[in-house]
């Protein structure tokens, strides 16, 4: 396992991310580290709160831009509930910003495995070309809409049980992941798929 892979690799701006694993994984916690210290230097970097992970939301219902529970310098925490709102977040941040990031926790909750609205279809497929980045959780694979990973540079994929959910990643991504022996708890492995290569294992 090569603990310093993950400290190796510099991310850029229109890079899409995204990370797998079951609850409790460890998913959040890789989501936060990599804000912090791979994203410093991004420009209009929005967070898609799921559960109060990252922000303090005043109500349940609370739909909008929420205090980060922690002080990032270039970071707004948002909370909304619905696809609608979420396509509504990205044709915001297309109209305002020529640059953007939004991490989103648990993006599976936001987009429909069935279909995408436009504004998030163009920033999925076609923000690369734009500087229009994205890091997303993902636990319920089989709810994953195949554009999110299709699209991503990285995956992070932490150790998953189900043979199903290994079977579907392996042929988007176009890597058997479905043999992986994992010597950690919480260790995962980092693939890049624009070159469809395992890089290694790692952990935080």
């Amino acid at each position: 396992m090569d603990k310093n892979l993950l400290k190796e690799i510099n991310f850029k701006q229109e890079d899409k991310i995204t990370i797998i694993g079951h609850s409790g994984a460890g998913k959040t916690t890789l989501m936060g580290w990599l804000i912090e210290n791979k994203m410093k230097n991004f420009q209009n970097v929005y967070i898609v709160d799921t559960v109060n992970r990252f922000s303090n939301v005043p109500s349940l219902d609370y739909v909008g831009v929420t205090k980060c529970k922690k002080q990032y310098t270039n970071v707004t925490c948002v909370k909304i509930h619905t696809e609608i709102q979420f396509e509504a977040l990205i044709y915001y941040l297309s109209m305002h910003f020529s640059k953007f990031f939004v991490a989103v926790d648990e993006i599976d909750r936001y987009i429909s495995i069935y279909r995408l609205y436009p504004e998030t279809k163009l920033w999925l497929e076609e923000g690369r070309n734009f500087d229009r980045g994205g890091l997303f959780t993902v636990r319920r694979v089989g709810f994953l809409n195949k554009s999110i990973l299709g699209n991503s540079h990285y995956l992070f994929l932490f150790k998953m049980n189900i043979a199903t959910d290994l079977d579907y990643i392996s042929q988007i991504a176009g890597v058997n992941v479905s043999n992986l022996q994992y010597h950690g708890e919480h260790s995962f492995y980092i693939i890049d798929l624009y070159q469809t290569k395992i890089l290694g294992e790692t952990e935080l």
